[in-house]
Order: C-alpha cells, then sequence, then structure tokens
C-alpha cells in the first residue's frame, strides 16, 4: 500500500481479498446437471422457459432471481469442500436444483402454497422421484441424517435456510421419497 500523504501518523487500511479456485470440473459437472434437467422438465411439463445456470456470485448460494435460477459456484466449491465426495456433491447439488425448480414451477402454477418450504421440499422430492433421481434424493437425505454435524456446518457456512438440508428437513424427504402414493398425491397439480 502506497500512501503519499506527509507526516508519520498511523494510517488504518482495511483489505478485502476474494479469490476463486479454478476447479472447472465441478461447475462443469453442475452445468451438466443443469442442462439435463433442463431437457427433462421440458419433457414432461408444460411452462414458459427459465434461465438455469452457475455464475460467481461472491457468495455461496442457490437462488431464484430475476435472472432466473442461479447456482453459485461458490456454493459447488464449499459443497465439495466439506462433503469431499464428488457424487454426494452431485446429489446435495441436484436436491438444490429440483427445490429451487419447485419453487419456480409452483409459483408459476399460482399454487397457493408456493412460498412454503415445506411444500417446496416435498414438490422437489415429487420431482425427483418422477425424473428418476430417487436413488440421489435418498442418498443425500440419508447422509444429512446420520451427518449431523456436516449439515450444521453447512448451514453454519450458507447462511441459508434452503440449502443444504437440515437434518429435520432430510427426514421428511426420506419419508416422501419411500411413499409409494407421493406422485398420486400432486396429480391434480401436475395435471390440472
Amino acid at each position: 500500500m502506497l500512501d503519499n500523504r506527509s507526516g508519520q501518523e498511523p494510517r488504518t487500511l482495511t483489505v478485502t481479498v476474494r479469490a476463486a479456485r479454478a476447479v472447472a470440473g465441478q461447475t462443469k459437472a453442475a452445468e451438466e446437471i443443469l442442462r439435463k434437467f433442463e431437457q427433462q422438465l421440458h419433457q414432461i411439463f408444460v411452462f414458459d422457459p427459465f434461465p438455469i445456470g452457475t455464475k460467481q456470485c461472491g457468495a455461496p448460494k442457490a437462488f431464484v432471481g430475476t435472472s432466473g435460477i442461479v447456482l453459485c459456484a461458490e456454493y459447488v466449491h464449499h459443497l465439495y469442500d466439506i462433503l469431499k465426495d464428488q457424487e454426494r456433491t452431485k446429489d446435495a447439488l441436484s436436491f438444490s436444483i429440483f427445490h429451487e425448480v419447485a419453487r419456480v414451477l409452483l409459483s408459476k402454477w399460482n399454487h397457493p402454497s408456493s412460498t412454503k418450504e415445506e411444500v417446496v421440499d416435498e414438490f422437489a422430492t415429487v420431482l425427483m422421484v418422477m425424473l428418476n433421481q430417487k436413488e440421489r434424493v435418498i442418498t443425500i437425505a440419508e447422509y444429512f441424517v446420520k451427518n449431523p454435524s456436516a449439515s450444521e456446518t453447512l448451514l453454519n457456512l450458507f447462511s441459508d435456510d434452503c440449502h443444504p438440508l437440515s437434518v429435520p428437513r432430510a427426514r421428511k424427504i426420506l419419508d416422501w421419497s419411500r411413499d409409494p402414493q407421493l406422485v398420486y398425491k400432486w396429480q391434480k397439480v401436475l395435471v390440472p
């Protein structure tokens, strides 16, 4: 830091450093999940398209914004750092994506409970079951139930109620995913 002011008085300096690792494989994997997911959704449902993508955000989060669904690269990197397993990270990313898509679809379809997280979680589970992702949702929910410290670490790191899963939410998701009547319960929403 260069200070060209005269005098010997001490100066206070605040420095903010931001860095991002070049972990292209993790971001590429997230993009692949997103592309495949978009294709599957359009094969099953009729809805106006909305963008889904990854980008550098400066914070680890996944959210619905004015530009569509955003999965921040920092979210992907932090998930991998904590979970330390590529497949487990993909499972967690998949649920995060399905959760946000469920939120958007329920909103677009004017569902009265589109803002209730429990309803969004249940609908995300329905979508995962319908799109042959049942094993993924069960695997990640079981992981968080069996490893509450990992869930707690991620929840503290991300400061987000929706992502990743808390242990109580993971238990509900396990119950829904194992319910053979789950998709039928949602049939009125899926086929109006």
